[in-house]
């Protein structure tokens, strides 16, 4: 399972983008490109409450439907596929896993985004954040879906890796992503480039499938 920013995908300018016309739309100040990094991973509702200071759900509303609007319409063309990660997905798809994405972006978005990106024939299964709901949710539905036990999440933030914790499944955190190094210390493993993803799934299958056996005996 995949997160979709940070992971897959360098998402920066098209966030920034989005983000921008939102606050240009509700009459507030935009941020520089660096001032948004941090805001890239969590729900936008969470965003626009830290964001514009307020919780008053009409305002955080229409901001967040301009901030998809945008999105949609035309920043998701600003998201560039991460240096190999193409090859990587195929070649994991070739060898029999299933992948899926699981990311706080609406399911059409997303689609939209992995489609623009030449990837999206490589998953299965696009779970998105239409509504506020939290990760772990999509991984326990993901997993039901595909009646699987044998799962790893990939990502790049802390809300991935505790989302792995919470339903008991380990993770691998990705070092091209958006995640500060103490929330990368929240995952089972790190990979330092894509191509080193292959490797690190299978060596963490073998271990949970170890470790499967040694309990139920």
């Amino acid at each position: 399972m995949f997160d979709l920013d940070g992971t897959i995908c360098d998402s920066a300018a098209s966030i920034a983008s989005a983000l921008n016309y939102a606050l240009s739309e509700l009459g507030r100040e935009t941020l520089p490109e660096k001032g948004i990094l941090h805001y890239i991973g969590p729900h936008p509702e969470a965003v626009f409450i830290e964001l514009l200071r307020t919780s008053d759900r009409a305002v955080i509303s229409s901001a967040v439907e301009l901030y998809r609007y945008h999105y949609a319409d035309s920043a998701y063309s600003k998201s560039i596929l991460y240096c190999d990660m193409g090859d990587v997905l195929r070649e994991l798809q070739n060898a029999g896993f299933t992948l899926c994405v699981a990311t706080a972006k609406p399911k059409y978005i997303a689609e939209k985004i992995l489609k623009f990106l030449g990837v999206g024939s490589q998953f299965s299964l696009v779970l998105g954040g239409d509504s506020y709901r939290e990760k772990a949710d999509m991984l326990t539905e993901i997993m039901t879906d595909l009646e699987s036990g044998n799962t790893i999440m990939i990502g790049d933030r802390d809300t991935d890796f505790g989302a792995a914790s919470e339903v008991h499944i380990p993770s691998i955190g990705v070092k091209w992503g958006y995640g500060a190094e103490r929330e990368l210390e929240l995952a089972t493993a790190v990979v330092n480039k894509p191509r080193e993803l292959s490797d690190t799934i299978r060596r963490l299958l073998l271990s949970s499938m170890g470790n499967n056996s040694t309990d139920s005996t």
